[in-house]
């Protein structure tokens, strides 16, 4: 559907958020272009950054809303008209997850 909403000459914006990420090579994207896209959840200094809430910290303020609008641009994959994006696996519970 992304591929042919971009042939369509729409923007068009995929992002993976199943655990399984088979968006990429489903849209088409090469062994090279797969390796370009870095999930989303595996930055964890970004996102400490960005919210404040830090790994192991626990009662103090973080932001609810960070600044994310950069995110498509900078960690995404552009393959054919898709920016595709991945927002990774999260470890399983009982491991400490940074983000709830």
């Amino acid at each position: 559907m992304a591929r042919i909403l971009a042939a369509e000459g729409k923007k068009v914006l995929a992002i993976d958020a199943d655990p399984d990420s088979n968006l990429a090579s489903a849209v088409g994207l090469s062994r090279e272009a797969l390796a370009r896209l870095v999930p989303i959840a595996s930055q964890t200094s970004m996102i400490e950054e960005r919210t404040g809430a830090k790994k192991g910290s626990f009662g103090s303020m973080f932001k609810l809303n960070p600044k994310v609008d950069d995110l498509p641009d900078t960690m995404g994959v552009l393959y054919e008209g898709v920016d595709a994006d991945s927002v990774g696996m999260y470890p399983p519970g009982g491991r400490g997850v940074l983000l709830s």
